[in-house]
Order: C-alpha cells, then structure tokens, then sequence
C-alpha cells in the first residue's frame, strides 16, 4: 500500500520536491504550537486570576502527583 502511494507521489514529484512539502508541513506544525504556546504565556501571565482558576479546575480532576491519561478526558 504505502508503495503505491509512494509511485503515485512520485509521479507528480520529485524527491527534492516530496522532501520540501514534508519540511513546509513540518514547519508549519511547529510554528503553530510555537505561536500557541506564546499565546498561553502571554494569557496567562496578563490574567493571572484566570489562569488561577484554571488551575483549581485541573487540580479538581488531576491530583498534583498523578499523570494525566487520555482517559481523563471523559471526566
């Protein structure tokens, strides 16, 4: 499967070309939590009441000491 998809690819890219897209994609990826983690820093260091709050509510459900799990999220 992931051969044919990789001659189908390739038909319309080079390799040069396939490397770009998946660097620009990686990139992009990076860039975007990069800007949202700023975002969080700034947020929470401008209302720092909210940020209180929110962790009151995190502490409600997530014990300091305890990792948090995926199947956390239903709570």
């Amino acid at each position: 499967k992931c051969f044919i998809i990789t001659v189908f690819l390739m038909s319309f890219f080079n390799e040069s070309d396939l490397r770009q897209i998946i660097a620009d994609t990686f990139d992009a990826g990076s860039d975007t939590i990069k800007i949202t983690l700023m975002w969080t820093c700034l947020l929470i260091a401008k209302f720092p009441e909210k940020a209180s709050l929110a962790r009151k509510e995190i502490d409600s459900v997530v014990a300091r000491d305890q990792m948090v799990t995926h199947g956390m999220k239903a709570e």
